[in-house]
């Protein structure tokens, strides 16, 4: 089982018309999470406004955060919830809230035990439309994939 965060998706963010090439992709990711009835938590940044209704309407959960590192939150969450630490980041924007999410996740092994991270690249936006998703060092605990390379290995873990 695998945790689905949903980065940003807030109405502040996602006016952008670069953003919204994003929400289909986001939208596949939570129907499929849905289906295999894993956890999916959104998250919000404080003061940014709600999260766009068209996926707001499909999760239920969400918490807030007050900076561009989402982990404390979630972690807590998780540790409420008896969820496992092995999340799939999706949302806005990549170098900046999903990153240091993602950073903080990996960090916090010592205190949590072993977080895996995955990125969705195809789910994620810069907020710099100049930059690529994979210009990034990243720990080895975190993978960089698209949503089909994902979907393919759920159906390869299932047999």
């Amino acid at each position: 089982m695998k945790v689905l965060i949903v980065i940003d998706m807030q109405h502040d963010y996602v006016q952008r018309s670069d953003v919204k090439k994003c929400i289909a992709p986001i939208q596949n990711l939570i129907r499929r999470f849905n289906d295999l009835e894993w956890p999916i938590l959104l998250v919000e940044m404080r003061g940014y406004g709600r999260t766009i209704p068209r996926i707001r309407k499909q999760v239920y959960p969400w918490t807030g955060k007050s900076s561009t590192d989402g982990s404390a939150c979630i972690i807590k969450r998780c540790k409420r919830e008896k969820w496992p630490l092995d999340f799939v980041l999706c949302g806005v924007f990549f170098e900046i809230c999903v990153r240091d999410t993602a950073r903080g996740l990996v960090g916090t092994r010592g205190l949590v035990g072993k977080a895996d991270v995955t990125i969705v690249t195809n789910a994620t936006i810069p907020a710099n439309p100049h930059h690529s998703n994979s210009n990034y060092a990243w720990p080895n605990s975190v993978q960089l994939s698209t949503s089909r390379e994902f979907y393919r290995g759920l159906t390869l873990s299932k047999s």
